[in-house]
């Protein structure tokens, strides 16, 4: 009988617990963060709702009203944009002049506790920092009501002498609502700052990130009181990312038969050649691929990988079939094969074009991109870069021959130099400068 008792309570207690709803979606006044456009210009049709409008579509990507929401005298302007999958972003903002930092502080209480109520405790957005320097023995715990009646509670840790003397910053923790704490930082020239955080949990897909200012201007006679916070629904079913489908969407640009050719300068192909698989972002706005890796750190820094990232450089989508708009992350999968076919003979025969410089790297930036540790080392090179000449004139490299060979550490450095330079709108021969192949050498020496 004892048993069956236990297990009748357990049940009990369960369906309560699976009865219980969660808290509403946050709100800033009449606006929701879980709202659609429509329905947050329905719920505050007296705000003038400005839109911001997509390029691509025409449709309204988000909403922005001043003076949309006022809490404690402090009137926010917000920001509310849906994203994809459910999502969305509600940003809060409000600055204005106040008489004294009391009544900044007011306001970000009154701030915090209505937030709140959404939230299973907010906390403080704590640094290393804070933790190192806040290593109290004890505390003195004071209540405090504001003019509009609002209750907080300080908590003042004792800090001892020697740490207190390292900072000219006061950190206190100010609990308020139910289960609010916030950090408040009171710096010697008399501002302050607080600020909390929540993140989203297994049972609530919002979060919440907050921050407050009061600044003193003593020249101006004014003290102004800044508050902003962002506000999150991050469903749990919402994907990190969105994988290319590249049955129906091809790329409108590969590479050139001439970065083909010139991204093998400098070494050689095995006769099976070399087959490389990137994982890479896509550009929505630009059809651009971003951020290319590779499933392994060793092959990473390989002139065979270099060989291929020049090639990735030339791809491009059409945004329009990217859905442009889209917030979230678009990868796809890319196969580079580098093959001995991939050399032209002609263009190995044919004379590189001849620039006119308009603009290179000053002496200073020559010595200040010399590799630190072959500085160290005593080592000196010859870099002979590849470069085609852009449409703005710069230099976009595609390979880099080493002389003693293998050094790269110089063809970064002999990178980072050459975006420095511009050539002039004619070659020497008086031909269009912009799409022509061009070789740039560089000696890397030091006086013995």
């Amino acid at each position: 009988m004892r048993f069956v008792l236990c297990l009748s309570t357990s049940l009990l207690a369960s369906a309560a617990a699976s009865s219980e709803e969660p808290p509403p979606p946050p709100a800033a006044g009449p606006i929701s963060v879980k709202m659609s456009i429509a329905e947050a210009k329905r719920a505050a049709p007296s705000v003038q709702w400005k839109d911001e409008v997509s390029r691509h579509s025409g449709k309204t990507l988000s909403i922005t009203g001043d003076n949309a929401w006022t809490l404690e005298g402090h009137a926010y302007q917000i920001k509310f944009r849906p994203l994809s999958y459910g999502a969305s972003i509600l940003t809060l903002r409000g600055e204005h002049e106040v008489d004294s930092l009391e009544t900044c502080r007011a306001r970000v209480v009154a701030f915090a506790t209505h937030f709140d109520r959404y939230f299973e405790g907010l906390e403080p957005r704590w640094s290393i920092e804070d933790q190192m320097a806040t290593q109290p023995s004890s505390a003195t715990i004071t209540a405090q009501r504001s003019p509009e009646g609002h209750l907080f509670v300080t908590a003042q840790p004792y800090i001892a002498p020697a740490a207190a003397e390292e900072s000219d910053r006061k950190r206190t923790v100010l609990s308020v609502g139910r289960n609010a704490r916030l950090r408040e930082v009171l710096v010697a020239d008399g501002s302050a700052l607080w600020d909390f955080i929540k993140h989203a949990s297994r049972t609530y897909d919002y979060s919440i990130g907050a921050d407050g200012w009061f600044h003193k201007n003593e020249s101006a006679g004014k003290s102004t009181c800044s508050i902003k916070a962002e506000l999150r629904s991050q469903p749990k079913d919402r994907p990190a990312f969105e994988l290319l489908d590249t049955v129906k969407v091809k790329p409108i640009a590969l590479p050139s038969a001439a970065t083909r050719h010139h991204s093998l300068d400098g070494f050689d192909l095995p006769a099976e050649g070399v087959t490389l698989q990137f994982r890479c972002d896509i550009g929505r706005e630009t059809g651009q691929l971003q951020g290319c890796a590779l499933p392994t750190a060793a092959e990473e820094n390989t002139r065979e990988a270099r060989a291929a990232r020049t090639r990735l450089r030339e791809y491009r989508y059409d945004p329009k079939q990217l859905d442009p708009d889209n917030d979230l992350r678009l990868q796809t999968n890319v196969t580079i094969k580098l093959s001995r076919a991939d050399r032209d003979p002609a263009l190995a025969a044919a004379a590189p074009a001849l620039p006119v410089w308009a603009q290179t790297a000053s002496p200073s930036e020559l010595s200040r991109h010399y590799p630190a540790r072959a500085l160290a080392d005593g080592i000196k090179a010859k870099v002979v870069a590849t470069c085609r000449i852009e449409p703005d004139l710069s230099l976009a490299c595609l390979s880099f021959e080493t002389d003693p060979p293998g050094l790269t550490m110089f063809e970064d450095a002999t990178k980072r130099i050459l975006s420095k330079y511009r050539a002039s709108p004619r070659l020497k021969n008086d031909a269009p400068a912009a799409g022509s192949i061009v070789k740039v050498p560089l000696r890397f020496e030091f006086e013995e």
